[in-house]
This record gives structure tokens, C-alpha cells and sequence, in this order.
């Protein structure tokens, strides 16, 4: 499978391609891997390429909904500065013949025992991460100029070099309401916020919110032609 987009004005060039295998692993797990690359390329020319880690579902046969894991790893590669995180998720799944029997064995009531996170010296959780940020020279492959360490969680948090980067839990400054207005801050007469028909529908008058809306769609198809009207025109004289 292939696809392409793109952003507005050239902003960004989005290609990749990708196809998906899969394969038993467990008596109720399935694990599958989506090969192939992903690539982002900005105006400036900055240019990023993603790897995806492989996903497995366990529980098929005794949960109501079938759990969906990440495991093993996925790059970003940025080629303009040769940067290359490798992010390593689940570090205690076993993609092994061995860890397959263990899961297998833990379904009837037996297994292993849990295996224990080194960084953070608790148990091992399915959403636990490892970050590895390096530098390369030519190939991306060729990552032995480490640069940044860091681990966490994919749904909680992130921690580089001992310092915390992100937190679900982090409060960040609430987005002001349209009339809180204060001497740092003031609306435009051209913001969207000013839009008659907003301004109708925040008073739940959807009627006449509908009608503003179509007066104002009417008055830019009108304001359209006439641009259009006067660039043929230049093109003539």
C-alpha cells in the first residue's frame, strides 16, 4: 500500500508505503508488523522517517476485547542533522519461542514470573519505553555517537537524561474564553471569533446562525468572482 498528501501552500510532502504480515504467537495472541517507512518533508527542506514497532493482540479467546501491545522497536531518523532515535517498547516481552510457551502457560495458570524494569526497579508494564537518541555519519544504521538516553511510558511520561519532557498529568494554561478579555490580550476585528453567526450560535440561535452563515458564504463567492473579475482583466490590458 502506498499513499502520498500534502499540505497547504507547500508546507509539507507526507509519502510512504507500507505492507502488514502476521503470525501466531500464543495460544490466544496474534502478533503482526507493518514493514515499510513513513516520511514527512517540511519547506525548509527538514526532512523526518518513521519505522513502526510491531504489535501484539493478546486475549483473543478469554477477554470480552482483545488487548493491543507495542513491542520491539520504532526509529526516527532526521537525515539533514543524521539523527536517529531508536524508542524500544515493552522491553520485557519475550518475541521468542520461549516467551510464546510462557504466555501460552500463563493462559491455563502457569508461566513465568514477571519480569522486572531495570531503570525504574518495578515490575515490567506493557506501555514502558526506552529512548536512544544517536548520531550518525553516513548511514542511519550506524548508530555509536550516543547522544540522549531517556525511558517512560507511552501513556504517561517521558524522561530524557534524568530530566522529565512530559507528563499526561502536566496542567497547562487554560485557552481564555472569547469575552475574557484583559490588557494583554485582545481580539482582532478579523478573528474568526467575531464571525456573526458564532456569535448566534453561542446563544443557541441556530436558525439564525444558519442564515448569517449563508449570507456570509454568498458575500465570498461574490468577493471570489470579482477578484477573479479584475486579475482577467489586468491580464489584458
Amino acid at each position: 500500500m502506498g499513499f502520498s498528501f500534502y499540505g497547504a501552500n507547500g508546507a509539507y510532502e507526507c509519502h510512504g508505503h507500507h505492507y502488514i504480515t502476521a503470525w501466531v504467537s500464543g495460544a490466544q495472541s496474534i502478533s503482526s508488523y507493518r514493514i515499510g517507512k513513513f516520511s514527512i518533508c517540511f519547506k525548509d527542506k527538514t526532512k523526518y522517517e518513521f519505522e513502526g514497532a510491531k504489535v501484539y493482540l493478546d486475549g483473543l479467546l478469554t477477554k470480552p476485547q482483545s488487548v493491543q501491545v507495542f513491542y520491539d522497536s520504532a526509529t526516527i531518523t532526521e537525515a539533514t542533522q543524521k539523527i536517529r532515535a531508536n524508542i524500544k517498547f515493552n522491553p520485557s516481552f519475550e518475541n521468542t519461542y520461549s516467551g510464546m510457551l510462557s504466555r501460552t502457560a500463563s493462559w491455563i495458570g502457569g508461566g513465568k514470573k514477571d519480569k522486572v524494569n531495570k531503570i525504574t526497579n518495578r515490575v515490567g508494564r506493557v506501555d514502558d519505553l526506552i529512548v536512544s537518541v544517536y548520531k550518525y555519519k553516513e548511514k542511519p544504521t550506524e548508530t555509536t555517537d550516543l547522544q540522549y538516553e531517556g525511558h517512560g511510558s507511552w501513556l504517561s511520561h517521558l524522561i530524557i537524561d534524568g530530566k522529565e519532557m512530559w507528563r499526561i498529568e502536566q496542567e497547562w494554561e487554560a485557552w481564555r474564553e472569547f469575552n475574557d478579555i484583559s490588557n494583554d490580550f485582545k481580539v482582532l476585528e478579523s478573528d474568526s471569533e467575531n464571525r456573526p453567526d458564532l456569535k448566534s450560535m453561542r446563544q443557541n440561535e441556530w436558525d439564525l446562525a444558519e442564515d448569517e452563515k449563508f449570507a456570509m458564504e454568498q458575500l465570498q463567492r461574490k468577493d471570489k468572482a470579482n477578484r477573479l473579475k479584475a486579475e482577467k482583466a489586468k491580464k489584458l490590458k
